[in-house]
């Protein structure tokens, strides 16, 4: 009979946190205004152009504190180059044998009193196993994001006073607090009165 309280007990409690687990959330941020120059290695001219700059988080605030910081991160895809993977784990993009990258710095508050804030430091490389096709990528958000493509192009975005950043959730934040967490604790108080009667 003690054990099967024991196991009832188990249950309740495993269940009552399953219903409290929160989903990762993604936004997508969007950098605007920033200027932008496009550097061919086969004509070797130079354009200039206003340039946007997106890419997506997901993470989840596990400590409350309205920030999502290394450690609650669990996906950072970032801008145009179209070859950089996920900054969370470091994987690379599209298979390439060697790979090198580094987050050195990532804090996000996308709620925060003063407008969103997003701080991002980080560096990816790509090359083929001969070491001669490389693709570059380097950001420091509030300075310069660049890329380069082997014996293609060169890009650089740099930051100046009219850039802004736009947050747009994508996913729906989960809400387990709220009907879910009431319905676990009634059930978990109702079979804790049960198992003392008993």
């Amino acid at each position: 009979m003690k054990n099967k309280k024991r196991i009832l007990a188990g249950t309740v409690l495993l269940a009552a946190s399953a219903f409290s687990r929160a989903d990762p959330v993604t936004w997508q941020f969007e950098y605007s205004g920033l200027n932008g120059h496009t550097s061919s290695y086969l004509d070797q001219d130079t354009y200039y152009y206003t340039a946007t700059l997106t890419g997506l988080i997901q993470g989840e605030d596990r400590n409350h504190d309205g920030v999502i910081d290394k450690s609650e991160l669990v996906s950072l895809k970032i801008g145009n180059d179209g070859f950089s993977g996920n900054f969370a784990s470091c994987d690379t993009g599209w298979g390439s044998s060697e790979h090198y990258c580094t987050l050195d710095r990532f804090m996000f508050a996308p709620n925060a009193s003063s407008g969103p804030a997003l701080e991002i430091t980080g560096k990816w490389s790509e090359t083929d196993e001969m070491h001669l096709v490389w693709n570059r990528m380097e950001i420091v958000t509030g300075e310069r994001y660049e890329y380069s493509i082997y014996k293609n192009r060169s890009v650089g975005y740099a930051w100046n006073d009219q850039t802004t950043l736009r947050i747009t959730q994508v996913s729906p934040v989960p809400e387990p607090a709220g009907g879910l967490m009431l319905a676990a604790g009634l059930v978990a108080a109702a079979a804790l009165r049960r198992l003392r009667r008993s």
